[in-house]
């Protein structure tokens, strides 16, 4: 079986100042976001089992974050756009307490089943699990038995988690906070993608996992 381990990245500015931040509000890590990073590096490096890739958004906090953990493994970080944050359009770089509502609305109706529900100037659910299962597939592709880090980001973790782990609690996961730096374990078949067709299908075996963090690092809001 292969091993994805899904992290969400460190704190970054827009986690402090409660802002939308998915594409061109870019922020890179604070201090807090870096110390995050660095006990999540101290993690993998000892957890005992080979990393053999680490993938990440394109976003600066996740890069930041991928290449703090790839540092001690000796890896380089491959970054791939399908792994950005959910495009949220018009919504991109204002506040949570003023536009929680229309984003968790919009999800809520991808959860519904309304999968073409567009956040507007964004994506609707369809465009991103088309995304996120590209990005997926090549990084599992040709794979065996391996360990997959991928750094990005809780929004398109949350949508498409029950798509890639059928039978997954969803209201259980959705309810569950994922805060920064936050380990997610995923075990996938070997083979998952095979003569140009997808049959991703995984596990879950731990969901939104801290107890990697301490003292200052340790996150108190979850947005």
């Amino acid at each position: 079986m292969n091993r994805i381990y899904f992290v969400r990245h460190g704190e970054n500015v827009a986690n402090v100042e409660q802002v939308f931040s998915c594409k061109n509000i870019d922020y890179s890590l604070t201090e807090k976001g870096v110390l995050q990073a660095k006990q999540t590096a101290e993690y993998f490096a000892n957890l005992g089992v080979p990393i053999h890739a680490i993938y990440s958004s394109p976003l600066k906090r996740a890069v930041e974050t991928a290449q703090a953990i790839a540092g001690p493994l000796g890896l380089d970080v491959e970054v791939r756009e399908q792994f950005a944050e959910i495009q949220i359009g018009v919504y991109e770089g204002e506040s949570f307490a003023e536009f929680s509502d229309q984003y968790f609305g919009t999800i809520q109706k991808w959860y519904d089943g309304k999968v073409t529900v567009m956040f507007p100037g964004g994506e609707n659910y369809l465009m991103l699990w088309q995304r996120m299962r590209e990005g997926l597939e090549q990084v599992l592709d040709g794979r065996e038995d391996q360990n997959i880090i991928i750094v990005a980001h809780v929004g398109i973790f949350k949508a498409t988690l029950k798509e890639l782990c059928p039978g997954s609690n969803i209201e259980w996961y959705r309810k569950f906070p994922y805060y920064n730096c936050a380990v997610t374990e995923v075990t996938v078949g070997n083979g998952a993608v095979r003569g140009g067709g997808s049959s991703l299908s995984g596990k879950l075996v731990r969901w939104a996992d801290i107890d990697h963090l301490s003292g200052e690092a340790v996150p108190t809001t979850d947005r």
